[in-house]
């Protein structure tokens, strides 16, 4: 009778596994960089193979083709930017801390993704060949503002802003704002910090 070890059994699957989540996050890490450098379409899956020190097999075994890792890239990163934004610390009782909360996450989130972000503009312009990618864009986007969107209402509710204010507007100008600091203006965190405190003070005491 043949004895199974269940404990070797279940280390060579967990071995398995873990050789597979550190192939893909290599694959993805390197498709990123090149993707940012080159463009998706002038990439090729051997230049990302080559960058992660891997089979080029793999890639189409792990993603189906480099749309599939696209997609996978994309979705990976808009799934930990929501988990974040959920988790992230409220205040709705204290409007300067809550603005600067949401403007710091929202500058960070730019500031530490600018290759993904570059990924993600340049995507969107072509998304006539991309459709798949611009639903889940369009999906991120919208679940983001969401749960930003509902951060300003409980701060409308808890008597931090004013009845009269239009929210949408709010909105964009705390979005566009972090956006135009760390993609376009390029600030460090610590600059930026500096910066969004007479921002707030406009907001918060008006002009």
């Amino acid at each position: 009778m043949t004895i199974v070890n269940v404990n070797s059994t279940k280390n060579i699957l967990n071995k398995k596994t873990s050789k597979r989540i550190q192939s893909e996050q290599a694959i993805m890490l390197a498709a990123q960089h090149l993707f940012a450098k080159n463009g998706f379409d002038a990439t090729t899956s051997k230049e990302i193979a080559r960058d992660a020190d891997l089979a080029e097999g793999l890639i189409f075994k792990y993603f189906h083709d480099k749309k599939g890792l696209l997609q996978h890239l994309m979705q990976n990163w808009f799934d930990k930017n929501l988990n974040e934004l959920i988790a992230l610390p409220q205040d709705p009782n204290n409007l300067k801390n809550e603005l600067s909360i949401l403007l710091n996450w929202i500058f960070n989130s730019y500031y530490h993704n600018l290759e993904l972000h570059k990924i993600a503009i340049a995507t969107r312009l072509n998304s006539n060949r991309y459709s798949e990618f611009e639903e889940a864009c369009e999906k991120y986007i919208n679940k983001r503002k969401q749960l930003i969107y509902s951060r300003l209402v409980s701060l409308q509710q808890n008597g931090q802003i004013k009845k009269s204010t239009n929210l949408e507007h709010l909105y964009e100008i705390i979005q566009s704002y972090a956006m135009t600091e760390a993609l376009f203006l390029k600030l460090e965190p610590d600059q930026y910090k500096i910066s969004i405190k007479g921002l707030i003070n406009i907001l918060v005491n008006g002009l």
